[in-house]
């Protein structure tokens, strides 16, 4: 049981950090990617806590780990194939902390043999995450705003979205609207551009605001 717990309180708090952190994507993406090692340390001795047999054993459940972390993390292909690797050799190094425990394990070049389809999945894993790695990028790209990167959205109204957007540059944030096009007429321009300048007379306003942004949302 403290494996298993050890393992859900890991878990819960890598979701929490990637959730609400402030890091940005690249970093929680490795992290995301990293965290799969300790979770397989974790299955792997849970797989050779007991004693088991020294010619054959069940597929392991790092390799259903590593194939679904391959479908879901948008890192880059080589940075999931190292993980990966690592990840599955995770399971010979049970059998060898079994062997330190006095359990019956078997030969080296036969645990690694037995564990084969943990390497196999590991580089399996390979093509989902280019595939996720390539549209990950597009996405970024596509929420490019000039100098700002779209983080997040934080309201919608009936002409258009407000969303968070980060500088490139410069360590501040902004709050950039997103008008649709229907309504970018002359006289929704010139209104926006009147409401835009009253915003930038305010005095207590701490962060830029950029309206007439015409996006199809």
């Amino acid at each position: 049981m403290l494996i298993e717990g050890l393992g859900a309180a890991l878990a819960t708090a890598i979701a929490a950090y990637i959730r609400f952190g402030r890091s940005n994507h690249l970093t929680k993406i490795r992290l995301g990617v990293a965290a799969i090692v300790p979770h397989a340390f974790g299955l792997a001795l849970l797989n050779s806590w007991t004693q088991q047999s020294t010619t054959m054993r069940p597929i392991s459940p790092v390799t259903v780990l590593v194939l679904f972390l391959g479908m879901l993390a948008p890192a880059r292909p080589t940075q999931m194939l190292a993980a990966g690797l690592i990840a599955a050799s995770m399971d010979p190094l049970g059998v060898w902390i079994a062997h330190l425990r006095g359990l019956a394990t078997p030969a080296l070049f036969n645990t690694f043999a037995m564990f084969y389809p943990n390497y196999v999945c590991a580089v399996l894993a390979v093509a989902p995450a280019r595939v996720l790695h390539r549209l990950g990028r597009h996405i970024r790209e596509a929420r490019a705003l000039g100098s700002y990167q779209l983080v997040e959205r934080l309201g919608e109204g009936g002409m258009g979205e407000v969303w968070l957007a980060r500088h490139r540059l410069l360590a501040r944030n902004a709050a950039i609207k997103l008008i649709r096009p229907e309504i970018l007429s002359d006289g929704a321009r010139a209104s926006s551009a009147d409401s835009s300048a009253r915003r930038r007379q305010r005095p207590r306003s701490r962060h830029p605001t950029r309206f007439g942004c015409s996006i199809s949302v």
